[in-house]
């Protein structure tokens, strides 16, 4: 799924929509709620392993929706799905980390 909404082919039926990281954690979370609904008409598929993954920016935002999935399974308001983990590829966690060390890892190339 491509977020926030307005990047990639994802649309809104707006341009007045927030983009922040906050409002997309809540917008994806509300994803993975209707995502769940899918499974009381298909309950067979329910004790399957779930897992979230992102690349690239989804670094800063998958980790924050699985603990949103953790803190729903255990609070009782969230879907009962089977979360077992998270992947990350080429994630970006810490953008200020990350382009400080570039400058150091060119040093060590010249």
């Amino acid at each position: 799924m491509d977020s926030p909404a307005g990047t990639g082919y994802s649309y809104a039926d707006t341009t007045d929509y927030t983009t922040n990281d906050t409002q997309t954690v809540s917008d994806l979370y509300e994803f993975v709620i209707k995502f769940w609904k899918w499974f009381s008409e298909y309950p067979e598929f329910l004790p399957n392993p779930f897992y979230l993954a992102g690349c690239s920016y989804s670094g800063v935002l998958v980790p924050v929706l699985a603990q949103e999935v953790v803190k729903g399974i255990e609070s009782d308001k969230g879907p009962k799905l089977n979360f077992k983990g998270y992947s990350l590829g080429n994630a970006a966690m810490n953008l200020d980390i990350e382009s400080s060390s570039r400058f150091h890892l060119r040093i060590g190339w010249d």
